[in-house]
């Protein structure tokens, strides 16, 4: 059994006695509410028991802010079943490190104190950055120092849950996790948190000993709620927001060159819910092929223009879309051999084929404009717009 899936289980097993902190809930809620775009995507990393959640839509009802979907997710089964209690909501089971989740699905993700239970801070930094949008926000909540309250866990039995508990605490520096944020290009700012920590509270940790049940957490438990709060070193938490590289705001004109039955109008609500190639000029015209449609867009930088060709007459048609390419050991006579996966789209309707061009041509945009690399990566930019086809319907 992996580490993560082994920490699943524990966290599993603690949440019916999981304590929230509405205080930090409220504060984080403020945060990303005040981050997030109208109508934009927010994902919980690590929601627990929903509380931020919770306090999230109720932010944002307050400031008559309207969000988009707004979704948890967590390792622990059973903080997923309590999360789903909580009326609106939504959470789901995944692991941190493979986010199960397209690119740039997010306008703002958080994560709050959970750097702490992974193995690979690293790694959970980039997954975060995977599924922010352009111009998104990056809130992560984490403490600021190793020192806490401590627990002697020697003599405690495997199967005490406390020791478990305690055993996945780790310390990361702050420094570590600002180092890869702006690796990646974000702006990051950082604050100093109000929040204790949980799982440095005795009370709360008493709490879990008397869970677990065996004799030696029932004596652990009883040392901690005498323990005063005076005695119970608690470390400070840091909130670092990082600003992921992009345009936040701007506009995408929307032109339609002798199409019959197309205007501006129309192409935009065609392409509602997906990400705006800010500063491009939309280009959608018609195709005039010889025996068979086929598709045809391409992406001019010059002059800032993204040309969609629309098939005219518009009948239905398949187009083999290859998303991704293997180069084989063994060159045949010193060329480089490769072998090709395909994909099958077939586009009924005039609309599908609008999506899947966009798509594609928005990520040559994106890794020309945004991420400042070559551009020329069809195969990337075919996933891409695999991935990214069901968003926004």
């Amino acid at each position: 059994m992996t580490e993560r899936l082994y920490a699943g289980d524990v966290f599993s097993d603690l949440a019916p006695v999981w304590k929230d902190d509405p205080d930090r809930g409220a504060r984080i809620a403020r945060r990303v509410v005040r981050n997030a775009r109208v109508g934009g995507r927010v994902l919980d990393v690590g929601c627990g028991t929903g509380f931020v959640l919770k306090n999230i839509r109720a932010e944002a009802a307050a400031r008559g802010k309207r969000l988009g979907k707004v979704v948890g997710i967590d390792l622990a089964d059973g903080m997923v079943d309590r999360a789903s209690l909580r009326r609106g909501v939504r959470a789901l089971t995944g692991d941190a490190l493979a986010l199960p989740f397209i690119d740039q699905a997010f306008d703002v993700v958080v994560a709050t104190d959970v750097v702490r239970f992974v193995d690979d801070p690293e790694r959970f930094v980039r997954e975060l950055f995977r599924v922010t949008m352009p111009g998104g926000t990056i809130v992560i909540e984490l403490v600021a120092r190793k020192n806490g309250t401590r627990v002697r866990t020697r003599g405690l039995p495997r199967e005490s849950l406390l020791r478990q508990f305690v055993a996945l605490r780790r310390s990361y520096g702050v420094a570590d996790v600002t180092k890869t944020l702006e690796e990646l290009g974000c702006e990051v700012a950082e604050w100093l948190g109000r929040s204790r920590p949980v799982d440095h509270d005795p009370e709360f940790l008493a709490r879990i000993a008397r869970w677990s049940g065996t004799p030696q957490d029932q004596t652990v438990a009883r040392r901690l709620r005498t323990m005063h709060p005076a005695r119970a070193r608690s470390p400070r938490s840091m909130v670092l927001v990082a600003r992921v590289p992009g345009p936040r705001t701007g506009s995408m004109p929307i032109r339609v060159r002798d199409l019959p039955g197309w205007t501006p109008a129309r192409v935009e609500r065609v392409l509602s819910g997906l990400p705006m190639a800010t500063g491009y000029e939309v280009v959608v015209k018609p195709l005039r092929y010889k025996k068979h449609p086929h598709v045809a867009a391409y992406c001019e930088f010059n002059a800032k223009r993204i040309t969609i060709q629309v098939p005219v007459p518009f009948r239905a048609f398949s187009e083999p879309v290859p998303y991704r390419a293997k180069r084989l050991r063994k060159p045949r006579r010193g060329k480089m051999r490769f072998r090709w996966y395909w994909r099958m789209l077939r586009f009924e309707r005039p609309d599908e084929l609008i999506r899947y061009l966009y798509l594609h041509e928005y990520y040559h945009w994106y890794l020309r404009e945004i991420r400042g690399k070559r551009s020329a990566a069809e195969t990337a930019c075919d996933r891409f717009a695999l991935q990214q086809l069901g968003r926004g319907r």
